[in-house]
């Protein structure tokens, strides 16, 4: 008893459509796992404070989310919250000083420096 030629063509199929959804269903859970990671705050900025980050950032070459980031952890720093160890998942400190020291060529602090 032989099997005939079309008879092993829809297995085939059925384990090609099988493949996909299951690369499919590794993406979704690749992506949901990534987004999980994140964290989100959302803020309103006045005109003005906007206008400020938005110089502030150009100043230090950094994208503002990054700048936002650092001035609220010196916020907190200097209100006596300790600087919380940074992890795969922090924002990125694009500066060359380490987090907490000014930046190489700059004096003020960045809340400082904003205000001016």
């Amino acid at each position: 008893m032989s099997i005939p030629p079309g008879m092993s063509q829809p297995a085939a199929q059925k384990r090609k459509r099988r493949l996909i959804q299951l690369r499919e269903a590794q993406r979704r859970r690749r992506n949901r796992l990534k987004e999980e990671k994140k964290t989100f705050l959302q803020i309103i900025l006045t005109e003005e404070m906007q206008q400020s980050l938005r110089r502030f950032s150009a100043d230090r070459a950094k994208p503002m989310h990054v700048c936002a980031a650092d001035l609220i952890q010196e916020g907190l720093t200097k209100f006596g919250f300790p600087e919380p160890p940074l992890t795969s998942g922090s924002v990125e400190h694009y500066s060359e000083s380490a987090p907490g020291e000014p930046p190489k060529n700059s004096t003020p602090t960045e809340s400082e420096s904003l205000h001016r």
